[in-house]
Formats: C-alpha cells, sequence, structure tokens
C-alpha cells in the first residue's frame, strides 16, 4: 500500500504538472488524494487510518464544489483549457472561486477543508515513510502550481474594452458560495469533523 500510495503520488505530480486543462488536472489531484489514502492505511496505525478517512471525507466535499465551477465555465467557454477560459473570471467569480478552492482542498492547501488532514498524514509519514512524505508534498505542489496558472488565465481579460456583466444564475452562486464557505470553515475549525472520525477509525483499527 506504500509503495503504491507514493507511486500514485509520483505519477500525479509528474502528469498534473504539464497540464493546461482543470478537467485533466482533477484527474490527477484524484489521483494524488488517493496516494495518499493509501499512505495512510499503509501506515498500519489509528493515526494512519484517520487521516486516509479524513482525506475520503472531504474530498466528498472538494469534487462536488470542483464540479459545479467547472461544469458552469465550461459551458461558457466550449471547453476546459486555460486558452478557452481566459478571462471568465470576471464574470463567473463565484465558478471561478469554487474550482480553484475544490482543487486546493483536494490537495490539502492551508486554510482549505484538506488541510487537516493532509499535514497530519505528511507528519506521520515524515517518522516513518519520509520518501513517501516527500512524493506525496510534491504531489500537493505540482497542482497548486497549476492551480495558481489556471488562475491567472481565469483573471486574464480577453479584451480591456469588453463590457464586464456578472453571468451566473442565483442558484449557481449559491451553490458556490455555499461550498467555498464549507470548504473555509472546515479548514479553520476542522474539529467540526475529526471527531467523528476518530470514532469511526476506531472501529477499523
Amino acid at each position: 500500500l506504500t509503495v503504491a500510495g507514493g507511486g500514485m503520488a509520483l505519477a500525479g505530480a509528474l502528469l498534473a504538472f504539464g497540464q493546461h486543462n482543470l478537467g485533466r488536472l482533477m484527474g490527477y489531484a484524484v489521483m494524488i488524494d488517493v496516494g495518499a489514502v493509501l499512505l495512510g492505511v499503509g501506515l498500519q496505525s489509528p493515526a494512519g487510518v484517520q487521516s486516509a478517512l479524513v482525506t475520503l471525507a472531504l474530498s466528498g466535499l472538494a469534487i462536488p464544489l470542483w464540479a459545479i465551477g467547472l461544469e458552469r465555465l465550461r459551458r461558457a467557454a466550449g471547453g476546459d483549457d486555460f486558452d478557452s477560459l481566459r478571462g471568465l473570471a470576471r464574470r463567473y467569480p463565484f465558478s471561478t472561486a469554487a474550482v480553484i478552492f475544490g482543487l486546493l482542498s483536494l490537495v490539502g492547501f492551508p486554510a482549505t477543508a484538506g488541510f487537516a488532514g493532509r499535514w497530519a498524514l505528511l507528519a506521520l509519514l515524515a517518522h516513518v515513510h519520509p520518501t513517501g512524505a516527500i512524493l506525496l508534498l510534491l504531489g500537493m505542489v505540482s497542482v497548486g502550481v497549476v492551480c495558481a496558472r489556471g488562475l491567472a488565465a481565469l483573471l486574464t481579460p480577453r479584451d480591456d474594452s469588453e463590457e464586464v456583466t456578472l453571468a451566473e444564475s442565483p442558484f449557481s452562486i449559491a451553490a458556490s458560495a455555499g461550498g467555498v464557505l464549507a470548504v473555509l470553515l472546515f479548514g479553520l475549525f476542522p474539529q467540526w469533523l475529526l471527531t467523528g472520525v476518530a470514532g469511526a477509525a476506531s472501529v477499523f483499527t
């Protein structure tokens, strides 16, 4: 499990780094996320299982948030590569925030919901399997760099003379804003989730 998890984190990091497509980037981010789960279970300890369960639980929040945002952007642009999405953040700010925060939470970026479990896992791996910790951190950095490039494309205006109008529906705004708020709240108050996860982990261990 440890070898498989480290291999998935490394493969995801290498394949994600050159991406210019938010849809495929999420695929590689999920690969890294699954690698993190395998690394946690491979530690064969209650703390490792807890970190794996936290990762699984919060993936269920990050992936739908990303999907809601990207589907709206994709319909507006006709694609999900960076060139197609260029400048859409000005008209679809809530969908843009949903995509970016969904991805960042999935890879455990600080101040997002995925941070507590991911960094707890890194601390455990650093003592038991340092190579696994390095590979997982490499995957997180790789996705974070491509996220920054995607955000830069979304913020780059197509035409300075173009009139900017908000094009999102009330439902899209509510869904995106609610998801982003949940990601940030769980990032600031992880104890809301960790108590329940610790109880579930005790069943498996």
